[in-house]
Order: C-alpha cells, then sequence, then structure tokens
C-alpha cells in the first residue's frame, strides 16, 4: 500500500473465490478451486490454502462438491488457530460442521458435531462465512433446518453449539474481525425492497439498519467498531452506530470495501483499486488493471500496511 508493488498469492491454476488475512498478518487464508482435470487433486477439487505473503502454501486441506468441501475459514484472535467451515453438498441432504486446526501445522485439534438438513425441493443457498469473535465464539453462517441460512454460534473451546435463534430474512454473510466482538450479518429483503444489515452483539439484541436500495452492496466496520462504511449503488457513505448520522463520502461503483487501521479506506471500481481517507479525502488510485480485468473484494491486512483484492476476466477469478 505504501510502494504500490504487488503480485500473486494465489497461483494461475487455480481461482480464488474468498480469502482472509490472519490476525498477524503472517499469512493469508485463501479458499480456492481447481478445474476439472487440472493439477494433482481429483477433477473439480476445493481447498482451504493457508498461504504465506510470499505465496507459498504453509498447508492445505481439500474437499470436493459431494465430500466436506472447506466453505469458509477464519483466525482466531492470536492468530494461533483456524477455523475452517466445511459443508457436503449431497443428494437428498447436506451436512456440515466445523473444524479448528493448528495455524502453524494444519492438524486437526477440535471439531464440532455435524449439522445436517435434508432437501425438500430446490437447491439451498451455497453462500456461508465464519467469524471468531474476541470472547472465544465462532458466528457462522450456514444451513439448518429448512435450509434457509441462518447465523449460529459456537463455542470456539468446547465447540458446543449455542441455541438456534431463528431469523426473519435470509441470512447470507458474515463481517467481524479479531478486534471487534460486533457481527453483522448481510439480510436479503423481499423483492422490491431494500437491503437490511442486522448488527449481533454478544449480551445485546440484534438491531436491523436500512441501507436503502441499490446492488453490489459491500460494508465493513471502523477499526475501533463505532462506524460502518457502507457501499451500494454508486455511493459510499459512513454509519456511526451509536447515533445513527450518515455521511456520504463519495461516488463510486464498487465490487468491494475495506477500512484499514491505517485510517484508509479501499475500494475496488472497475479495473482499479482506490483508497482515500475516512472524511473521503486524498483520492489515490493503488492498482490499475489493464486487458480487460477488473478488482474485485480488496482487504486491508491487519497492520494496514498491504491490501489484497480478487483479479476477475473472462475466464474467473
Amino acid at each position: 500500500a505504501v510502494s504500490g508493488d504487488w503480485r500473486f498469492i494465489s497461483p494461475a491454476g487455480r481461482s480464488s473465490n474468498e480469502f482472509e488475512w490472519l490476525p498477524d498478518g503472517s499469512a493469508m487464508l485463501v479458499i480456492e478451486g481447481e478445474p476439472q482435470g487440472a493439477g494433482q487433486a481429483r477433477s473439480g477439487g476445493y481447498f482451504l490454502a493457508v498461504r504465506e505473503l510470499s505465496g507459498k502454501v504453509r498447508w492445505e486441506v481439500e474437499g470436493g462438491m459431494d465430500d466436506r468441501q472447506p466453505v469458509a475459514a477464519t483466525g482466531s484472535p492470536d492468530s494461533t488457530e483456524v477455523a475452517v467451515l466445511r459443508d457436503t453438498f449431497g443428494d437428498g441432504e447436506r451436512t456440515a460442521f466445523i473444524e479448528i486446526r493448528d495455524a502453524g501445522s494444519g492438524q486437526v485439534l477440535r471439531s464440532t458435531e455435524t449439522w445436517i438438513t435434508r432437501l425438500t425441493s430446490g437447491a439451498t443457498p451455497v453462500a456461508a462465512d465464519i467469524v471468531w469473535t474476541p470472547d472465544g465464539r465462532l458466528a457462522v453462517v450456514s444451513h439448518r433446518g429448512a435450509g434457509f441460512n441462518v447465523l449460529l454460534w459456537f463455542d470456539a473451546g468446547s465447540m458446543a453449539a449455542e441455541p438456534l435463534r431463528p431469523t426473519e430474512a435470509s441470512e447470507v454473510w458474515a463481517i467481524g474481525n479479531a478486534m471487534n466482538p460486533k457481527v453483522l450479518v448481510f439480510a436479503l429483503s423481499q423483492p422490491g425492497g431494500g437491503s437490511t444489515l442486522t448488527l449481533h452483539e454478544p449480551g445485546g439484541p440484534a438491531r436491523d439498519i436500512d441501507v436503502g436500495l441499490g446492488g453490489n452492496l459491500a460494508v465493513d466496520f471502523s477499526p475501533d467498531g463505532t462506524r460502518l462504511v457502507v457501499a451500494y449503488d454508486e455511493g459510499i457513505e459512513t454509519i456511526d452506530l451509536r447515533s445513527g448520522e450518515r455521511h456520504i463520502l463519495r461516488g463510486a461503483f464498487t465490487y468491494g470495501i475495506s477500512w484499514g487501521a491505517n485510517r484508509r479506506i479501499a475500494s475496488a471500481w472497475g479495473s482499479d483499486v482506490i483508497t482515500f481517507d475516512e472524511d473521503g479525502s486524498g483520492l489515490q488510485t493503488e492498482v490499475s488493471l489493464s486487458g480487460g480485468r477488473t478488482a474485485r473484494h480488496p482487504a486491508w491486512s491487519p497492520d494496514g500496511s498491504r491490501v489484497a483484492f480478487h483479479i476477475a476476466d473472462a475466464g474467473g477469478i
């Protein structure tokens, strides 16, 4: 983020579906896919790869659509462990579970019981996410019961599940970080309505935040957890979670946003990754791609010195 130098982390033979920094910034947790017939893995393999910043794999786990596919991962607040959410997309039912692995070796340390969703008709949502909160809990977006995604809670030490808290909307993914006990869940609204963010805090009731109409919704917490930056349609604004006050920062058609510890906001805008101060000033282009490629889903490293992002082209991400 200082020099403008950049390099690929995932190899050309794999697609990158989702990534997250370890809280200490030493490595990245990358959910990757391998097309049929490529490499040494079986056809259509999916991986959680723990990659050093050089791109070297520290360790990885593999699964397939019908065999324990890794769909999301998160690091513990002290970066010593990694929680992996795995799912099986079988005929007639889906099974999912969480396993905790040593961040250095990849050794499985403990795991949850499996939860099963029996399919009735049609496909259940594939969207899934997992957040490790500072109070030692795992917030998980996954399927349960009728197959719709809901927010589940687990104790990261005992791996015991907390009682299910039903939601009226269909949950799709969560945002959180190791320094922030809040968990923000995106909820799908009724067709034609606006989008809703549901804020969950330990010990408190859920709170809905309306963000209006618009596509390409993206959101992140401020470093201190008191504000949100929200991008939707062609605008970027901040929302104060205490007062509800809103400030429009700038116009931008964005595919992802991230608020760094350096108090700079990064946004993917077409072929560029741009950054600006939290008041909207100081606009700077960090990366400008060529050849019809677009930037997606930027994420600052925990110390704010690097920014990672997806590159999308005609062949995928």
